[in-house]
C-alpha cells in the first residue's frame, strides 16, 4: 500500500500506470466472462475480435467489485487520486459501473485512462453516451489521441489521417478496415494534438453535420490554422444530421463512409464558405462581422500559405486581388 505517495514523479506516474494495468485486466476479463456489454455490441455492429483487439472491458454494475480485486495492491485514497475510484462522503465506489470501457493510451502504450460507453445507450436507451476518466497528471485530454499508439504507424506508411469525435467511431472505422483513424476525447482539437501527427501529410477531420459539429469544425480549423502549408492536406468532412461516423457505417456501410470522405472539403474553402453563410453580407454590420472573421483566419495562418492559397481563394470570393485584399488586411 501507499505506491502513489512516491518521492519523484517518475515514480507516481509509473505507479498510476500499474494501477490502470491492473485496471484494464480486471475489466477485460469481466469481458471475458460473458457481460451483456458482448450482445449489445454484437447488436450494434461492432464484433467480439473487434473489442478484443482494443482490448475493450466491462465495468461491473455493482460499484464495489472492481475496488476489492485492485484493493490488493492499493488503498481506496490512492485509486481515488487515479481516478479509478469516486467517493461520496467517504464511501468509495468505481468511477465507472455497468459501462463498457476502452483502455486509452499515451503515445508509448501505457495505460492512463478509460473511455466508458453507457449500456443503457449500448442498447438504444436515451443517456449519457460517454465518460472519460478524469484528467490525471498522466492523462491530458488535450495532450492524447485516442487510437493514436495503434494508427501512428499507418499514419506514417501512409501519410493520411481519419480524426474522429468519439472511440466508437475508431472502432466501427478500424473494423471496417480504417486503421489510421484517431480520435479526440471530448475536446477540441489542439496545438498538442498535431504536433502528434507530423507525419501526416493529409488529415481528414470528421464532424457531425449538425450546428455543434460545425461549431467544433470551426474552431479546429482555427487550431490548424499556423500549421496549413502547401505539402499538408485538410479536408473537412460532416455526416448527415443526427449522424456519426459510427452510426454512417453501422446503418449503410462503409461505403457510404467513404461517399462522404470523398465530398470532403478543403480547407480553405471551407473556411471561406462557412464564413460567407455565417455572415451573409447583407448590411454594413454583418459585413464587418465577415471581414472581422476573415481577419482573424488571416491573422492566424504562415505568411507563405497566406500568400500562395488564403489570400487568393479570398480574393475570388471577394472580387479582389490578393494584394489589395493583403493590403486592406494590414491596414485595418
Amino acid at each position: 500500500m501507499g505506491k502513489l505517495n512516491q518521492v519523484t514523479p517518475a515514480e507516481t506516474h509509473a505507479t498510476q500506470h500499474n494501477a490502470y494495468r491492473y485496471a484494464e485486466k480486471f475489466f477485460y476479463n469481466a469481458f471475458l466472462r460473458g457481460s451483456p456489454a458482448v450482445e449489445a455490441f454484437r447488436q450494434r455492429g461492432i464484433s467480439v475480435q473487434t473489442l478484443r483487439a482494443f482490448h475493450a472491458g466491462y465495468a461491473p454494475k455493482d460499484g464495489q467489485s472492481t475496488l476489492r480485486f485492485l484493493n490488493r495492491w492499493y488503498t481506496n485514497d490512492e485509486l481515488y487520486t487515479c481516478g479509478i475510484a469516486s467517493k461520496t462522503d467517504n464511501y468509495y465506489y468505481s468511477f465507472f459501473r455497468d459501462r463498457i470501457v476502452v483502455p486509452i493510451h499515451d503515445a508509448n502504450g501505457n495505460t492512463v485512462a478509460f473511455g466508458g460507453r453507457d449500456m443503457e445507450y449500448i442498447k438504444g436507451n436515451p443517456s449519457p453516451k460517454y465518460l472519460n476518466s478524469p484528467e490525471s497528471t498522466i492523462f491530458k485530454k488535450s495532450q492524447l489521441l485516442f487510437n493514436f499508439n495503434r494508427a501512428k504507424t499507418d499514419i506514417q506508411r501512409t501519410g493520411q489521417v481519419y480524426i474522429v469525435e468519439g472511440y466508437m467511431d475508431v472502432l466501427s472505422l478500424y473494423q471496417a478496415g480504417i486503421t489510421n483513424v484517431v480520435a479526440v476525447m471530448g475536446t477540441t482539437l489542439t496545438r498538442d494534438h498535431l504536433a502528434l501527427l507530423s507525419n501526416a501529410k493529409h488529415i481528414t477531420l470528421c464532424f457531425d453535420g449538425d450546428k455543434a459539429g460545425r461549431d467544433a469544425a470551426l474552431r479546429a480549423l482555427n487550431t490548424m490554422m499556423p500549421f496549413l502549408k502547401k505539402e499538408l492536406t485538410v479536408d473537412f468532412m460532416f455526416c448527415p444530421h443526427g449522424e456519426d461516423p459510427d452510426s454512417v457505417i453501422q446503418k449503410q456501410g462503409i461505403n457510404a463512409f467513404n461517399a462522404l470522405a470523398q465530398q470532403a472539403i478543403r480547407s480553405t474553402g471551407y473556411a471561406l464558405q462557412e464564413i460567407a453563410v455565417r455572415y451573409p453580407a447583407t448590411d454594413a454590420a454583418s459585413l464587418a462581422c465577415r471581414w472581422h472573421a476573415l481577419k482573424k483566419l488571416f491573422q492566424n495562418a504562415k505568411p507563405g500559405y497566406l500568400r500562395t492559397h488564403l489570400l487568393p481563394a479570398t480574393g475570388s470570393m471577394l472580387g479582389l486581388h490578393p494584394n489589395s485584399l493583403f493590403n486592406m488586411m494590414n491596414n485595418s
